[in-house]
């Protein structure tokens, strides 16, 4: 009877050289979507497609509770 261990080994596939790993973007200095005020933050996360499906009143309630809690951290941005 055949096995696994049987069978014949796996192909042994090469790592790319250093040469042709994609660069990483350029840092950004802020990001525009994390500096935005609560009620942009909010109409944006209680839209299509982060609450379609859901019982929309208690993750509404749950955003709030959140949003709050982050605007009383430490930072101007979320």
């Amino acid at each position: 009877m055949a096995t696994a261990l049987d069978a014949a080994p796996c192909a042994v596939i090469p790592l790319p050289s250093q040469k042709t790993y994609a660069r990483g973007r350029a840092r950004e200095e802020s990001w525009p979507v994390t500096v935005q005020v609560r009620d942009a933050v909010w109409a944006r996360v209680t839209t299509a497609p982060f609450l379609v499906g859901c019982d929309s009143s208690g993750h509404k309630a749950a955003l709030g509770l959140l949003l709050g809690w982050l605007e009383d951290q430490p930072g101007a941005t979320w």
